[in-house]
């Protein structure tokens, strides 16, 4: 399951109602993991975890909207290609 955010996660970890969407997709669709996929910040980072008593887990993962300068469709579409091989690998 790869569930995209559009918003800055506080203090750079999901919030609680982010995690527990997972969860009942996780349980619902018997999903071994998910991935919460938030825009790059300069605070980003990746974070793997696991649900306490369950086989399944969430990941935290993050892609950057910019070319440095303005939004970039291509760098965006690049970084999405490159996580979805990673996941599907």
């Amino acid at each position: 399951m790869l569930d995209t955010k559009w918003k800055v996660p506080a203090s750079g970890i999901p919030s609680d109602d982010d995690l527990k969407q997972m969860f009942v997709y996780n349980e619902l669709l018997g999903a071994p993991r998910s991935v919460l996929l938030y825009p790059r910040t300069s605070t980003s980072r990746d974070v793997t975890g696991t649900y306490e008593a369950r086989r399944h887990g969430c990941e935290q993962r993050s892609v950057g909207l910019s070319d440095g300068r303005t939004w970039s469709r291509l760098v965006i579409t690049q970084q999405l290609v490159q996580l979805l091989s990673e996941l599907l690998a």
